[in-house]
């Protein structure tokens, strides 16, 4: 997978470095072959610029410097990096360096390496780093440094935020891209692909071709009566207050549940959630959900207290009923 390797050395470092932190360059990352940011032997710089180096231009010296800041040497940061790809689930993955210089055992495939960008798109962090285009490195005690990113669909497709590209000669050209189409986030992969960039293209519009936006809920759509105990009020209404809308396979159809108490204890508030409308697709996968509101604010049942003439006109009415009952 050559440089898209760098996908989870990043995804990696992001878990268990402070990105702010300053990095002593050291000597074993310097002259790496391949790409490179040029770095040289202890200067010092922040993680987050060896990042954007790692993964604009895909500088294989930066990968040697993050993975032995953070795991204290290369083999503990592979160990990591294993251990990452486990905790995905992936099957058909092996590192055996940060950088994806061609290595036996260095393997992955474009399915788990979906997975792998997946789940690095979930960090803010990482996200910014792969959608910005140019990026400026000037640390107090290193070189001014000027990085490119090299996904070009960063300019040529619309909707792409991020990617990461590679390339060997043993491996060819491979390719991760990642497109945000009004809420539909696809992730494309190829491996020893030689037309990548319009292969690319052509996925993202196929992808997107198989989606439709469905609406689930309007506001106030979906209403439900349950019990008050504590007040004088008897019911609530439950209703949404949310629209919500998806994207779905085309085709796909879905049903819903309520999910809420039998009854409720007052006091209540209209602000509080009281429950949820689940959304589950025809083989029961959840798709979304909507909080449910009360309608009005449920107030504690309030107990009157008598005054003192109702008082004495129920001690003498008790007595009278007395009288009565002995006649």
């Amino acid at each position: 997978m050559a440089s898209t390797t760098k996908i989870m050395t990043a995804l990696v470092a992001l878990d268990f470095f402070d990105p702010q932190k300053i990095v002593s360059i050291t000597p074993d990352a310097v002259g790496t072959e391949g790409s490179s940011a040029y770095l040289t032997a202890y200067e010092k710089i922040p993680l987050i610029d060896l990042l954007y180096a790692l993964m604009l231009q895909s500088a294989n010296d930066a990968a040697i410097a993050i993975a032995v800041a953070v795991g204290g040497d290369l083999p503990t940061f592979v160990d990591m990096m294993n251990k990452k790809a486990s905790d995905l689930g992936l099957e058909n993955t092996h590192f055996m360096n940060p950088h994806g210089l061609y290595e036996d055992g260095h393997y992955t495939s474009a399915y788990d390496l979906a997975v792998i960008m997946n789940s690095a798109m979930h960090n803010e962090i990482f996200a910014k780093i792969v959608s910005t285009k140019k990026y400026v490195s000037e640390p107090e005690c290193g070189l001014k440094r000027y990085f490119t990113n090299h996904n070009r669909l960063l300019w040529r497709l619309d909707g792409c935020i991020g990617g990461k590209t590679g390339f060997t000669k043993k491996t060819g050209r491979c390719l991760v891209s990642v497109t945000d189409n009004d809420g539909l986030v696809l992730v494309a992969v190829t491996l020893s692909a030689p037309n990548d960039w319009a292969d690319h293209e052509k996925l993202h519009a196929f992808g997107k071709s198989r989606y439709v936006k469905r609406v689930l809920a309007e506001k106030g759509q979906y209403t439900v009566d349950v019990a008050v105990e504590n007040s004088d009020q008897k019911k609530v209404t439950l209703v949404n207050r949310d629209c919500c809308e998806i994207w779905l396979p085309a085709g796909t159809s879905f049903r819903y549940v309520y999910e809420c108490d039998r009854f409720i204890y007052a006091p209540a508030s209209s602000d509080k959630s009281e429950g949820k409308v689940v959304f589950l697709a025809e083989d029961n996968a959840y798709l979304a959900d909507i909080p449910l509101y009360p309608e009005t604010n449920v107030e504690i049942e309030v107990k009157k207290k008598k005054n003192l003439f109702k008082i004495i006109s129920d001690f003498f009415e008790k007595i009278l009923s007395l009288f009565r009952g002995a006649i």
